[in-house]
């Protein structure tokens, strides 16, 4: 990949018809070993959304895609889409593939993109979305809207079924585990399977970059 300044990007759907999603530009930007709200003498200084993070710098660079929105493809009955609600538009091209492949499984048309890093590869005010691996989607609504959603406000307003079928998607193209939210519905409290509850992810599913293992041919 270190020679590829562009990557290009083939849906093989299930009865074996390739499909061109087009070609994406590469950029290069610094690899980063760790993020922290505190600071940190020799470390990256990041202020976004008027909040202040630490990137610790790595070793070597990283690649970096942008995705072309709006991300849209549909033929037969497979449909990609993604919508964006954004500035964090840069993801890791494998990160990417396996995105793609985990929609195309499911086949939705509400799921938002809220996030993954920024052009200089650290995610910020996110501690945990450099090098574009960790990344935040919308929670799916039951309405479909592709509105935004707070499940500790309005959890009954969330498709609990579509929401797993999409996580089970994400983790058969390579994520492990999640971020999200508990949920409080009739007065007995759960999660969303395969996720850890932490403070202010209660409108968004978050990938986590731990263990991520991309599959995908």
């Amino acid at each position: 990949m270190d020679k590829l300044k562009f990557i290009k990007y083939v849906y093989v759907a299930s009865d074996g018809e390739e499909h061109d999603l087009g070609q994406f530009k590469l950029v290069e930007a610094q690899k980063w070993s760790y993020g922290s709200k505190l600071y940190h003498k020799g470390w990256k200084k990041v202020i976004s959304g008027g909040k202040t993070r630490y990137y610790e710098y790595g070793k070597g660079k990283v690649k970096l895609v942008k995705i072309k929105f709006p991300f849209h493809y549909k033929f037969n009955e497979t449909l990609i889409k993604l919508r964006d609600h954004t500035d964090r538009e840069y993801i890791n091209p494998e990160a990417l593939a396996c995105l793609i492949g985990a929609i195309a499984d499911v086949g939705y048309s509400d799921i938002t993109f809220n996030g993954f890093t920024s052009a200089d590869g650290t995610g910020a005010p996110s501690v945990t979305h450099f090098n574009g691996i960790a990344g935040d989607l919308r929670y799916l609504r039951k309405d479909k809207s592709a509105g935004s959603l707070h499940i500790d406000i309005n959890p009954n307003e969330l498709d609990i079924e579509r929401q797993e079928k999409l996580i089970d998607a994400l983790v058969k193209f390579g994520w492990d585990s999640f971020y999200s939210f508990n949920i409080i519905i009739n007065g007995k409290s759960f999660r969303l399977k395969k996720s850890t509850h932490l403070v202010n992810h209660h409108h968004h599913l978050h990938l986590r970059r731990e263990k991520f293992k991309p599959n995908y041919k």
